[in-house]
């Protein structure tokens, strides 16, 4: 595809640059083969928008139909597809040479398949950047609450000594009184 662009460029600005011009012409001229040379480097180096904007000044100052093929080649490189088409439709309407008008149909051709590829494409949406959430504030886990089971088992504990003692104190204190000793002294005596 370069090379037939190369070619068309090529025989449009040999036909350009091959009529004399007058001197005010001439200098429209000039500063517009310059615009065209910048654009054309500028496009090489895939600086394509601000080759756009070389070609159009340069077309401004000289409206010749080669430069409505850089207009398109630039808007196609910027997936412009509609505007590189309506570049190459002007194009056409110059009445270019049948071999020059081919290779623009060709290319025509090749607009249209890209533009309805990209137009099946799925679009790539561009998100904003993401915004960091605060940070999450962490405090300690409050304390576990404490258990109770070794209180109550101490509380059982103690209730179980009074209980015991109580029960102790209580047989002891209600047994009978034929199990214990007697108070007076035996009847015996040794003198």
């Amino acid at each position: 595809m370069r090379l037939v662009f190369g070619a068309v460029m090529l025989s449009a600005w040999s036909a350009v640059c091959a009529q004399p011009l007058p001197d005010r012409e001439s200098s429209a001229i000039e500063e517009s083969r310059r615009h065209f040379t910048v654009g054309d480097e500028l496009y090489r180096a895939g600086r394509y928008e601000d080759a756009l904007r070389e070609f159009e000044r340069g077309y401004a100052l000289s409206p010749r139909p080669a430069f409505l093929l850089n207009l398109a080649q630039a808007h196609r490189k910027l997936k412009r597809y509609d505007e590189a088409i309506a570049d190459c439709t002007r194009f056409l309407a110059t009445e270019p040479p049948p071999e020059v008008a081919s290779s623009v149909n060709q290319l025509l051709q090749q607009l249209r398949s890209e533009r309805d590829a990209a137009a099946l494409a799925p679009r790539v949406v561009e998100r904003p950047p993401e915004i960091a959430p605060p940070p999450i504030v962490v405090a300690p886990p409050p304390p576990a609450p404490r258990s109770r089971r070794g209180l109550w088992i101490g509380i059982g504990v103690g209730v179980g000594v009074v209980v015991a003692g109580v029960a102790i104190g209580l047989a002891i204190g209600l047994a009978p009184r034929s199990d214990s000793y007697p108070a007076a002294q035996l009847g015996v005596s040794f003198r």
